[in-house]
């Protein structure tokens, strides 16, 4: 991974090329009026050429751009983000994948945090920084302050990047593309981990069926006061405290699984289990369209040895049959040096500073790595004929691959046409990388939901809860807090607390601030809020669209590089019956209950 450049683009509207800005020593800017000059600018460098938020803005432009001209390239992706766009030598990586933070906020690695105003005078009343002045042809005295303002959010990026690959070279830390491939890379190259091994893909496919993340619940829609309480670096305590299984593995039928379990073998295990009635069960599962609920009831379902344990011994859950299991031969806590390190490292910052920040996420990436999708998708533009590849099961190289008819493994690497203008191509194989140790995901994250749950129980009026959250009437029990990592942290209280979905809720804080949060609504205010709440449709800027979105767009006129607007309206209302997530809503009106088993897979029948 290297620092090869840095540049930024400016634009009318977010979606018409004004200005860009360039630098591949730090130092020297050149600025291009000129959406050619500056894309043959780019065509010109090879290594890695970074751009903050790059893989949700620039890079869509520079695609748009290459698409227009009919150059060749590709992209890959993490999630809706290009992490890497491809052409030549030349590899287009997004700054933010690797520092999931804003530019501004990753500038407090150099000292006070940068501007966000662009220095030019607003005229659209509605206090921008300036940036309703940024047109395509601006006069040169704003031309000039532009200039100034894109000079430094280019210097700024090269130099913060540049400060993270010092910090990283003195820790000791393996840089990729992204945040969760560096730590990744970090604990094979200083732990010796070694990659993720799977005889077949259904072993992988048997054992990523105990893995569910983390828990969100809503206990009440309404309450007039609480307290929230949250878990010191969740996910890193687990790292350093959980034995996680590894070594050899076998895949074991009823009877041997059975016994597997008696003996506590480490491992998932695919049962059926009673759930008995109480407010907050304690176990996961997938239903038939692969939705997460926590129901009571009879469930099958895949757990692994601790959560299975746990809701069998402490939650009065009665185990009906054992199906099947996958154990392992070893179990053994491998990442407390890294996480102790990191904590070592992380003291070294100020608090809410850049770096003390990516500490955090650098410790907190590798439970979500670990459970990497195996399904890999690139975009491939503008290919000549005799590369564009097709499933074909009549070849003896495609069926040996799985491979038959109306049936494609993907391992073939047929390509899929996008709407777009006919040569765009979509290439998705299944492929497990060798950080795909989906069963200690698995064990991490039930970990976590343990804890979270057993804390829940010993709470009176537990309102809400997200991952290693507890927001509820009463304080916790004391001994669940304290200081150290994994145990629960005071946040504070709140007052008129409304929840109107998971994830969607608002409430004063203690010192009477209004904070609200909205699932598909980003960056929403109370303005906002209310007009949702009432059932109003709210308009989401969300800036411009996903490349893959703008590939799937065949209207006419349309571009890769195109403005974004999401309407967000609420659906139903929260009324005694109907449901809230996971959660029936009780006569009161704003208390929940569990779902049960059969009334969810009614819910999905209709």
């Amino acid at each position: 991974m290297n620092l090869n450049g840095f540049f930024d683009i400016e634009t009318q509207d977010w979606d018409k090329f004004v200005c860009g800005g360039l630098t591949t020593d730090g130092e020297t800017i050149r600025y291009y009026w000129d959406e050619n000059q500056f894309g043959y600018a780019l065509l010109a460098l090879e290594g890695d050429v970074w751009a903050w938020n790059g893989g949700l803005y620039d890079a869509i432009w520079l695609a748009d751009w290459l698409e227009r001209k009919r150059i060749k390239f590709t992209c890959t992706f993490a999630g809706t983000r290009i992490v890497s766009l491809t052409l030549g030598s030349l590899r287009v990586r997004d700054s933010a994948a690797l520092i999931p933070m804003s530019l501004q906020k990753a500038s407090t690695a150099l000292g006070e945090p940068i501007s966000k105003a662009t220095g030019l005078i607003c005229s659209c009343n509605r206090s921008c920084g300036g940036y309703c002045r940024i047109r395509r042809y601006m006069p040169d005295d704003e031309r000039m302050v532009l200039e100034t303002y894109l000079g430094i959010d280019v210097r700024t990026g090269w130099q913060v990047m540049e400060a993270l690959f010092n910090h990283a070279a003195r820790a000791g830390y393996e840089l990729t593309a992204t945040v969760g491939g560096s730590v990744w890379r970090t604990m094979k190259e200083m732990l010796g981990i070694g990659p993720a091994f799977w005889l077949r893909g259904r072993d992988y496919e048997q054992a990523r069926a105990g893995y569910y993340g983390g828990r969100v619940f809503v206990g009440q829609l309404l309450a007039s006061a609480g307290h929230r309480s949250d878990v010191h670096s969740a996910y890193p305590a687990a790292l350093s405290s959980v034995s996680l299984p590894h070594g050899e593995y076998v895949t074991l039928a009823s009877e041997k699984a059975a016994k597997a379990l008696d003996n506590e073998r480490p491992g998932i295990y695919e049962a059926t289990v009673d759930i008995p009635e109480s407010f907050i069960p304690p176990l996961p599962w997938r239903s038939s369209s692969g939705r997460i609920i926590y129901p009571v009831g009879i469930a099958r379902g895949s757990w692994s040895l601790p959560e299975l344990r746990y809701a069998l011994d402490e939650c009065g859950c009665t185990l009906v049959r054992i199906h099947s299991a996958i154990v392992w031969s070893d179990t053994e806590v491998l990442f407390d040096g890294l996480m102790n390190q990191g904590f070592a490292v992380r003291g070294q910052f100020p608090p809410k500073t850049a770096f003390y920040d990516w500490q955090k996420w650098f410790m907190n990436s590798g439970t979500g790595k670990f459970a990497e999708r195996p399904e890999k998708e690139q975009m491939l533009f503008n290919l000549p004929a005799t590369e564009i590849m097709f499933c074909n099961p009549g070849n003896p190289l495609h069926w040996d691959k799985g491979c038959r008819w109306g049936r494609c493994s993907g391992w073939c690497g047929a390509m899929t046409p996008l709407t777009f203008d006919g040569n765009i191509w979509l290439q998705t194989k299944w492929r497990l990388s060798d950080c795909a140790h989906v069963q200690w995901a698995a064990y991490l994250t039930a970990t976590q939901r343990i804890k979270w749950h057993r804390a829940a129980l010993r709470t009176h009026g537990v309102i809400y809860g997200d991952t290693d959250s507890i927001y509820s009437v009463d304080r916790l029990p004391s001994d669940c807090y304290g200081e150290a990592l994994g145990t629960f942290g005071y946040e504070g209280s709140l007052a008129q607390w409304v929840c109107i979905a998971p994830k969607t809720y608002a409430y004063l804080d203690e010192n009477g601030v209004f904070v609200c949060r909205g699932k598909g609504i980003p960056n929403i205010d109370e303005k906002a809020w209310r007009a949702f709440e009432r059932g109003e449709t709210v308009i989401v800027d969300r800036g411009v669209s996903g490349l893959r979105s703008a590939a799937r767009n065949s209207r006419a006129g349309a571009t890769l590089f195109s403005r974004k607007h999401l309407e967000r309206k609420r659906h139903g209302r929260t009324t005694p019956g109907s449901y809230i997530g996971d959660r029936r809503i009780l006569s009161d009106g704003y208390t929940t209950g569990p779902i049960t088993v059969r009334d969810q897979t009614e819910r999905e029948r209709r």
